[in-house]
């Protein structure tokens, strides 16, 4: 999986762009799950935050 992971950031880098971005890039296009699962644990641990400024989490998944 690193070896996939590698060449796809490889594969997608960029004149310009640089290594990190590339690799997130990959990320996104091999496990676009990983990323989402990311984030919901970002918007989890700050959800009290968030509550004070009028927002509200809710989540809702689909599995086909």
């Amino acid at each position: 999986m690193v070896f996939v992971a590698w060449t796809l950031t490889l594969l997608d880098a960029q004149l310009g762009q640089t290594l990190a971005s590339s690799a997130r890039r990959a990320l996104l296009a091999f496990q676009p799950e990983l990323y989402l699962n990311r984030l919901l644990q970002l918007f989890t641990k700050n959800a009290e935050f968030l509550g004070q400024h009028g927002y509200s989490l809710s989540y809702a998944r689909c599995n086909f």
